[in-house]
């Protein structure tokens, strides 16, 4: 399980998510940038709407009914594990294996890296070799994807 997470971290980091091609191809670009975005807001949003309850709602009268709150609970907790879950869900398809066409394809980006292909690619290995195409100076976007 620790594995699994790790892997989706990297994903997370590294997958590229600006190139339209490669995300009309792969849901990995659109589960990363909502991984990033519910990581970065997700935890701000919950406290502080704990202490907008806490300061205004409470002091002011209002008060939720009893029934209200397991439902609320359950939001909030779903709310908190959402980035969690994400990075679980990209660890697991960072194990999946490259079909023919991709391993050509990931060949083609080893080979304009000057990288040696691994034997059998994962997705997590062909991020890391765009990630490494895509950072090297001049490199365009457009010519890595022509093989998708």
């Amino acid at each position: 399980m620790a594995e699994i997470m790790s892997r989706g971290q990297e994903m997370a980091k590294i997958w590229p998510r600006n190139i339209k091609t490669l995300n009309a191809v792969y849901r990995e670009g659109f589960i990363a940038s909502m991984v990033v975005y519910a990581g970065r807001w997700m935890p701000p949003m919950l406290c502080f709407f704990a202490v907008w309850y806490f300061c205004f709602w409470r002091y002011a009268g209002v008060e939720f009914p009893a029934y209200i709150w397991p439902s609320a609970v359950f939001m909030l907790t779903l709310a908190f594990l959402a980035p969690v879950w994400g990075i679980w869900k990209l660890g697991q398809r960072s194990l999946r294996r490259l079909t023919p066409q991709e391993i050509f394809w990931y060949g083609r980006i080893c080979e304009a890296t000057g990288d040696t292909p691994a034997l059998n690619p994962d997705m997590l290995t062909l991020a890391r070799a765009l990630r490494k195409a895509l950072d090297r100076e001049g490199a365009d976007p457009r010519a890595l994807t022509d093989g998708i």
